[in-house]
């Protein structure tokens, strides 16, 4: 197993700045990614309770004409027991939507703002949002460049390699690139392939070598640390995939 980023001591630091730390360390950064109805504040509780992640994702915030802030997640944020950092995610496809949620969400204590292109659930995807955006470039392209503009801290960004083939990546890929986002976590499935086997690293590799920030030095270090600390994610994850599956044939 990938030893765990040097953890940071807790200071007035301010949650920001703390995770953009955690980028400059040239160590795996250990994150507990967001799972809906699951990562709530009292799961929070009991993970730190065991020493913890470096960095928190909150649920995503379902965002739509008239959303705000659903106050449970909220919580998440304004009662983080934890002392480590919390980004805050967002789902959607509605752009002044996105960007009057991101404002409003900076006021909050958080780390980052992440938008999810990832979620693969049916009900998510045929709104045309989290993976269902994948098959909309131009509208991927309005919504990064718009989010970027109104968030003022880290914006980060969770996709999948492409909505129904893998192929689609490297379409995605220059997207991504164009616009100058802190960290961008890939999750190298496609979304029609959910959660079932063959995860393509390759791919991974290919987006920490390939993307050509057009800004200095420090993002894109952090980028390709993403693609490497996201590998190492994905490696065990796809050891746990293969425990429940085939649970007397694993080797590590």
């Amino acid at each position: 197993m990938a030893a765990q980023a040097t953890r940071l001591p807790l200071s007035r630091v301010n949650p920001s700045e703390t995770l953009l730390n955690l980028l400059r360390v040239d160590a795996p950064i250990l994150a507990l990614a967001p799972m809906q109805d699951v990562t709530t504040l009292q799961f929070m509780r009991v993970i730190a309770r065991y020493g913890g992640p470096d960095v928190y994702w909150t649920e995503y915030f379902r965002i739509h004409g008239d959303s705000r802030p659903e106050k449970w997640i909220l919580e998440s944020i304004t009662k983080n027991p934890t002392g480590r950092p919390v980004v805050a995610q967002l789902i959607g496809n509605d752009i002044p939507a996105l960007v009057r949620n991101a404002k409003l969400l900076q006021k909050y204590p958080i780390a980052a703002i992440d938008l999810n292109l990832g979620c693969p659930a049916p009900i998510v995807y045929r709104k045309c949002a989290g993976g269902g955006l994948l098959r909309d470039l131009e509208r991927i392209d309005a919504i990064l460049g718009a989010l970027r503009d109104a968030v003022t801290i880290p914006f980060t960004v969770k996709t999948r390699v492409g909505f129904q083939s893998a192929e689609e990546f490297d379409e995605l890929l220059p997207v991504f690139a164009k616009h100058p986002i802190d960290l961008l976590t890939v999750h190298a499935r496609t979304v029609k392939q959910m959660y079932r086997p063959g995860v393509r690293y390759d791919l991974i590799a290919r987006a920490v070598a390939g993307i050509e920030m057009s800004r200095a030095g420090q993002r894109q270090c952090s980028q390709c640390r993403a693609g490497e600390t996201t590998a190492r994610r994905n490696r065990r994850a796809r050891f746990d995939d293969r425990a429940r599956s085939h649970p007397q044939s694993v080797a590590v």
